[in-house]
């Protein structure tokens, strides 16, 4: 690898887009909960389901925080990419202005 080329951190790009999918698996999951929570509304209104709402909108928070910590971990993992470009630029920098 020539000196003044960028290295990219593969693995750590890799971890991103698994997180990123797992996230995007994670939104879907909530959708579907947040429609069968509507569902169950609809049921409470009609006289039945206020167990099953609880239920649900539980479930929904935990994997809402579940998100969160995914994408905190995203953002790190990004930062880490993003810095190790930084110190390439610096170092190439470094180089030519020698």
């Amino acid at each position: 690898m020539n000196s003044d080329e960028i290295r990219i951190d593969e693995k750590a790009c890799d971890d991103v887009i698994k997180d990123l999918k797992a996230v995007g698996e994670k939104v879907k999951e909530t959708y579907n909960l947040i429609h069968l929570s509507n569902r169950h509304i609809e049921d409470g209104i009609k006289g039945s389901a206020v167990d099953s709402i609880t239920t649900e909108y539980n479930k929904i928070v935990k994997m809402v925080k579940e998100m969160q910590d995914n994408m905190g971990n995203d953002v790190a993992a990004v930062n880490n990419i993003v810095s190790s470009f930084d110190a390439e630029d610096k170092m190439i920098k470094t180089k030519f202005y020698r």
